[in-house]
C-alpha cells in the first residue's frame, strides 16, 4: 500500500522558499494517534526539471519521471523500503495529538515517507512525495505539501461476548434431540414387542 503525489516540473528557475510536509492520520473512536514515527530521506534532486535519484540510493534502473505509472510507483516505493541507506539517512518524526508530524526546511526534491506503523492503527502506507508539487486546481506549485497515508488495520476478529454460552446451547439443543429420538425408537422398539406378544 503506497500514496503517491508527485507531479512533472516544468518551472522556470526562481529562489527557492523552502517546503514542508505536514502528515496527518485520521484519530479513530478507540485510538491514540500521539506518538507515532514516520521517517523521511530524500531520495531524488530536481535538476532541470528531472528527477535524478540520489547516489546513495543505489537503485539506477528507476526513472522517479515515470512515477505515475503505477507499476513504476510500487516497484520505486517497494525498493526505496530495502534501501539501506534510506533507513541511515532518515530523518524521525513523531505525530501529535491530533495525529499530525510536520517536517520543515525541506530542499527540492523528492522524499520517501514511510512508517513501522503502530499496535493501535496496524499498517501504514509508504509516501513518495515532490517538493514542489503541482497543484492542478490553482495550477501552482506547492511548497508545502499535505500527507495522508493510507491506513490498513489488522482484522483480527476477537471473539464476542457470550460465543460460548451459545455454543453451549446449540450442543444443548442437540444433546435434547437425541434424547428424544432414542427415547422415541425404544418406546416404539418396545411396542412392537409388546404387538407381537
Amino acid at each position: 500500500m503506497f500514496t503517491f503525489i508527485m507531479f512533472s516540473i516544468n518551472v522556470a528557475a526562481k529562489e527557492y522558499e523552502g517546503g514542508s510536509v505536514l502528515i496527518r492520520i485520521p484519530s479513530g473512536e478507540n485510538e491514540d494517534p500521539t506518538g507515532i514515527e514516520f521517517y523521511i530521506c530524500q531520495v531524488a534532486d530536481i535538476v532541470e526539471g528531472q528527477y535524478i535519484l540520489r547516489k546513495d540510493c543505489d537503485l539506477k534502473d528507476i526513472d522517479l519521471n515515470k512515477i505515475g505509472d503505477t507499476k513504476v510507483y510500487r516497484e520505486a516505493a517497494s525498493r526505496f523500503s530495502k534501501c539501506s541507506a534510506i533507513k541511515k539517512n532518515a530523518v524521525t518524526i513523531k505525530t501529535d495529538s491530533n495525529g499530525e508530524a510536520l517536517i520543515d526546511n525541506l530542499k527540492e526534491g523528492v522524499y520517501y515517507i514511510y512508517s513501522n506503523g503502530s499496535k493501535e492503527y496496524g499498517n501504514i502506507s509508504s509516501s513518495i512525495i515532490s517538493i514542489p508539487t503541482h497543484n492542478e486546481i490553482n495550477d501552482t506549485m506547492e511548497y508545502n505539501v499535505v500527507c495522508e497515508p493510507k491506513i490498513t488495520k489488522d482484522i483480527t476478529e476477537k471473539p464476542k461476548t457470550g460465543d460460548n454460552l451459545e455454543i453451549q446451547g446449540y450442543m444443548f439443543v442437540c444433546l435434547y434431540t437425541i434424547i428424544i429420538i432414542m427415547a422415541s425408537y425404544i418406546v416404539l422398539k418396545r411396542y412392537k414387542s409388546l404387538d407381537k406378544d
